[in-house]
């Protein structure tokens, strides 16, 4: 998962999502991860189109 985040940070690459598997807190914190990037794309896009509508 360490790997995969720091991925994820590099490329700045806000569609791309851990993969999870198993019923830990480690899970949790993976799903967590992934929510969190996917309500910052959300957002990101919003402003976006806020910013074309300017």
């Amino acid at each position: 998962m360490d790997h995969s985040v720091k991925e994820i940070i590099k490329h700045k690459d806000l569609g791309r999502r851990l993969e999870i598997s198993g019923k830990d807190e480690i899970e949790n914190l993976g799903r967590n991860i992934n929510n969190l990037l996917e309500d910052i794309e959300r957002m990101k896009k919003g402003s976006l189109a806020w910013q074309l509508t300017m």
